[in-house]
């Protein structure tokens, strides 16, 4: 007998597994990391990026890579909300931290890649930045970077004046999130007299060096950086290489085992719904 009750009185799916992940979206959705996985990929992610950020690192820049929907966004916005001091994302990772190391505190910044300039967006998201920040004297010198002559030169010296304001007034650094990067990548290879394509590597190396550092940076790419300029010659390609060489690199792939049992999941979900759906049953 057909009661009349539907399927989906019974069955639900978490909204983490309906949507994507959004850094930027999400950053400050209490909810966002609910039911989270931390698989053998992300606890090596979180362990290599916490070893880069911790007091006297020389290698405080990034470079997340892997496949489009293997969670790169997802494992960002853990990595934002565990720096920045959330308990949600440390409750999820605590147990493959050293036991009693205190986390270094970053403030997040994220630009979400397009195909435009990454100067540019940069400058908007420093200045919306300073001024959730109360920082009024780095909204002046955004505001002056955009009509300078070396505009790219001025927009990462804001980046680093913002860092150091943020260690003085809060005790805590700048992380930049860049998602999507290659979109960034690709606009600058392809428009050499609007964007120059050395900026990239200008960022990595002023997150890099001794001393206590206040700016970081973490990019998120779906390629390699010399796959964005492949065609465009050797000399190009070799250049962009070198520009990849700043940023450590951290595969984002998870296990063929991993992927074959989620495949599993979903293939026995879906055949048990055909099932119950083409069958009469009752509750």
């Amino acid at each position: 007998m057909v009661s009349g009750r539907m399927i989906a009185d019974h069955v639900a799916l978490a909204a983490r597994y309906v949507r994507s992940a959004d850094l930027r979206r999400d950053l400050d959705d209490p909810e966002a990391l609910e039911g989270y996985v931390v698989t053998a990929t992300v606890r090596e992610a979180v362990q290599r990026v916490a070893r880069g950020l911790r007091p006297g690192s020389r290698q405080r820049a990034f470079r997340i890579t892997g496949p489009y929907g293997v969670g790169k966004s997802s494992v960002a916005l853990l990595l934002a909300r565990l720096f920045r001091g959330n308990a949600d994302a440390l409750a999820l990772v605590e147990a493959c931290l050293p036991a009693g190391a205190a986390l270094p505190r970053y403030e997040p910044v994220v630009l979400t890649g397009r195909r435009a300039s990454f100067v540019d967006d940069l400058l908007d998201a420093l200045e919306a930045a300073a001024q959730q920040f109360g920082a009024a004297p780095i909204v002046e010198i955004v505001g002056a970077a955009r009509s300078g002559r070396d505009k790219a030169a001025q927009a990462l010296a804001a980046l680093e004046t913002l860092a150091a304001y943020l260690q003085a007034e809060r005790d805590c650094g700048l992380l930049l999130f860049v998602d999507e990067m290659g979109r960034y990548l690709e606009f600058a290879a392809s428009h050499p007299r609007l964007e120059d394509p050395s900026v990239f590597q200008a960022l990595a190396e002023r997150a890099s060096g001794g001393g206590e550092n206040p700016l970081a940076v973490i990019a998120l790419l779906h390629h390699r950086f010399s796959d964005y300029v492949a065609g465009l010659g050797e000399w190009i390609e070799a250049e962009w290489s070198k520009t990849a060489e700043r940023y450590e690199e951290v595969s984002f792939r998870e296990s063929v085992e991993l992927s074959m049992i989620s495949d599993s999941l979903v293939s026995g979900l879906a055949s048990s719904i055909s099932r119950i759906t083409t069958r009469p049953w009752s509750l």
